[in-house]
């Protein structure tokens, strides 16, 4: 089963960043303007009912090819056995036709004619876009012993013989327009024709055809009428399988090693996945085994299908497609643009159509995400993540408990009171402290000051170990254990409760009187958590006599420090308990938590957690409200820390890592890569399965081991987009 998971968090907490609107913490932040933005959604369609509930069903069972009808947003898709039709009303339905059509290779010209080919011959049928079915009315047809036919091509040059027919015998080309006529073309003879392009005239530069074989490119510039080749190998890496003219002129050479580029010049550049040639800028291919090639006629950008996804050149930027997040299947086999600009995609899976999803704003999008979170994620006020009991299939999720419910909350409840501190929405405040009372619940419902429950859910009886019934509230039933995660969410998010959401002296009260709790059980029991079983549970630990005597907290010594002095000083700033503040300064100066916080990002390459980026970034923003001691710690230890950890952190472009750091430096250096990684966030919540390491793009960085397993980590992060929907600190 696959999970489906809140991440609104991360689109709200930067809008007081992105509005310049007030709120307490992030007075002293760059701001920037929140403006519109689009990004690439699918809506895709499976040939198998099996891969996804989900995807509309198509009649059919194969999609070898696609050809567009001119000026409208309907198509023609070649099966294995008949001519389907997109019809204009958005159905899959059988082409009707006066004959039968047999089909090796099929094309459609500007006036809507559809040509198709196969061993015996050409035939021409007029189609009819407006009708549904779409109707084809054979036109004409010539009879011709072809071979098989493996690509065709079409030009407006009546010059030249209108259609070009690549075969396995060799290249035909036959005339329409003022009689018409099939012959052979006595170039390439008896070769294979892998692949075909057409450069018409214009920008400086002259019509051209060019014709890709396994043993060479030949071209012909028509005005010199010389024919021209460059072998495969050395210049051209492998067999060309696609070939296309760029809006530039240039041409792009597709095989199974790289792209190849061939300018107006006649200069030829390689790009591959690297920069790899000394002097070259070439490179960002996220992959190879080019097997389709599009240009775009109204944008110019380039889509490259591939054996695994599409590699798009779309606005100087690369992107890639691979994976059920936008495709059915892997094999790329056919793409065409529509007249609305929709990028579709025959694969060995089914269908896919490839659109812009247009938002006015980073609100805009956090509006999206929260419609998909208040349905489908609230569970009894917390915010759970879900599992999908079918495939890819977001209508079958089941709710569960989770160990770190009280974390997930803790992170949809700063998103919110972050929003209300922006907006003054008494809608978005009544879903701030709904979720605020789920986790005060999750104190309440274990009956004793100071205990907190990972989780609970409705029951009599516990259902398993860990689990126990609520003496204080019948009927419901929690969970022990709680981590230092866990309490690193409590301790980040009740401070802002307090500041931006709480407004009335009840309501304030309510806040500081559980953090009062929380902080004094942990203080009281010598800065642990101390479970119901009577121990600490096995992360709740900040003691001095561990974190500086026991070698086995050796990697938690930092982060732990900086939880605990974080802990205190949320809890002082919201109670104005001045034995939490003692307590801070005593474990600061006289145990050396300030000390061992600067340090507290662990880089030993077989340690390296994400999740402990998180909550250290997490424990950073309790020291954002006013700092009570006047010395020069917050100069020195704090930032220290803070600029180690951003440091290192920073490469994951992490849209929350940098959005704290820029709490504390107001030139927010990491802001518009945190803008990117807004904007770029998947729009499904659901973590499918991305792999990404056959990529070309890559280099992997064979330090990050992890686990002992072999190295897992690029060098970049890749766009969040182009990888596993997880949370920050998975």
């Amino acid at each position: 089963m696959h999970e489906m998971k809140a991440v609104l968090f991360l689109s709200v907490l930067s809008l007081p960043f992105i509005t310049g609107n007030p709120a307490t913490v992030l007075s002293r932040s760059r701001s920037t303007s929140d403006v519109p933005f689009s990004q690439f959604s699918s809506t895709r369609f499976s040939y198998f009912e099996q891969q996804s509930a989900d995807w509309e069903v198509l009649p059919f069972n194969s999609a070898f090819q696609l050809a567009a009808l001119a000026d409208t947003n309907v198509f023609i898709i070649r099966t294995d056995t008949v001519l389907f039709a997109y019809t204009n009303d958005s159905q899959f339905l059988p082409v009707q036709t006066n004959a039968t059509i047999r089909a090796d290779s099929m094309i459609t010209t500007h006036d809507n004619y559809l040509f198709v080919a196969n061993s015996d011959g050409l035939e021409q049928h007029l189609c009819d876009p407006t009708a549904v079915p779409v109707v084809c009315t054979m036109a004409d047809s010539l009879e011709y012993p072809l071979g098989r036919v493996t690509v065709l091509l079409w030009t407006e040059m009546v010059s030249l013989g209108q259609l070009f027919i690549g075969t396995t015998q060799g290249l035909f080309r036959a005339k329409l327009v003022g009689g018409h006529w099939i012959g052979k073309v006595g170039y390439c003879t008896n070769q294979t024709i892998l692949s075909l392009a057409f450069r018409e005239p214009g920008n400086g530069y002259e019509e051209q055809l060019v014709i890709g074989t396994a043993l060479a490119v030949y071209s012909d510039p028509s005005s010199a009428n010389l024919w021209t080749h460059h072998f495969v190998g050395g210049l051209i890496d492998a067999p060309p399988t696609a070939m296309q003219f760029d809006s530039t002129g240039r041409l792009w050479i597709g095989n199974s090693m790289c792209v190849n580029w061939l300018d107006v010049d006649g200069a030829f550049e390689r790009l591959g996945g690297l920069v790899e040639n000394p002097g070259s800028t070439v490179g960002g291919l996220p992959y190879a085994n080019i097997t389709t090639m599009l240009a775009s006629r109204t944008s110019g950008d380039m889509w490259l299908g591939t054996a695994k996804g599409i590699a798009a050149f779309v606005e100087g930027e690369w992107y890639y497609f691979f994976g059920p997040r936008f495709l059915p299947g892997n094999a790329t086999q056919s793409l065409i643009e529509t007249a609305d600009g929709s990028i579709w995609v025959s694969t060995d899976g089914g269908l896919a159509r490839l659109t812009r999803m247009a938002f006015n704003s980073l609100a805009d999008k956090a509006d999206y995400y929260q419609s998909l979170v208040e349905p489908v994620n609230d569970r009894y006020g917390l915010v759970s993540y879900v599992v999908l009991k079918k495939f890819g299939d977001p209508r079958t999720y089941q709710k569960v408990a989770d160990e770190s419910d009280g974390l997930w909350t803790s992170l949809y409840l700063a998103a919110q009171a972050y929003r209300y501190a922006v907006t003054k929405d008494p809608a978005v405040k009544a879903l701030a402290w709904k979720s605020f009372e789920a986790m005060e619940f999750l104190h309440n419902v274990t009956g004793q000051p100071g205990l907190v429950a990972r989780t609970y859910q409705r029951n009599n009886t516990p259902i398993e170990p860990h689990w126990h019934s609520s003496t204080a509230y019948p009927g419901w039933i929690w969970m022990d254990g709680t981590s230092s995660d866990d309490f690193t969410g409590h301790f980040m998010v009740y401070p802002l409760v307090f500041d931006l959401v709480a407004e009335t002296p009840d309501e304030k009260a309510r806040v500081a009187n559980l953090v009062q709790a929380l902080t004094g059980y942990i203080v009281d029991n010598g800065f642990n958590y101390i479970d119901i079983t009577g121990e600490p549970t096995r992360w709740g630990v900040w003691a001095p006599d561990q974190l500086n005597s026991n070698s086995s907290w050796l990697e938690e010594r930092g982060l732990n420090s900086l939880q605990m002095l974080s802990f205190l000083l949320c809890a002082y700033n919201v109670t104005g308990n001045k034995t939490f503040l003692q307590s801070f300064d005593m474990l600061r100066k006289d145990h050396g938590y300030g000390y061992n916080m600067l340090n507290q990002r662990i880089t030993a390459s077989d340690d390296v957690d994400f999740s402990d980026d998180e909550l250290a970034f997490m424990a950073y923003i309790g020291f954002t409200r006013l700092f009570p001691l006047n010395d020069q710690w917050a100069d020195m230890q704090l930032k220290a820390s803070l600029n180690r950890s951003f440091r290192i952190a920073r490469s994951e472009k992490s849209a929350f890592f940098n959005m704290v750091y820029g709490m504390f430096d107001p030139s927010n250096p990491g802001l518009a890569d945190a803008m990117q990684n807004l904007r770029d966030w998947p729009l499904e919540m659901i973590t499918w399965p991305t792999p990404n390491s056959h990529r070309l793009d890559i280099r992997f960085n064979r330090d990050a081991v992890y686990d002992d397993r072999e190295p897992v980590a690029s060098v970049d992060a890749l766009p969040a987009s182009e990888r596993q929907l997880m949370r920050w600190n998975t």
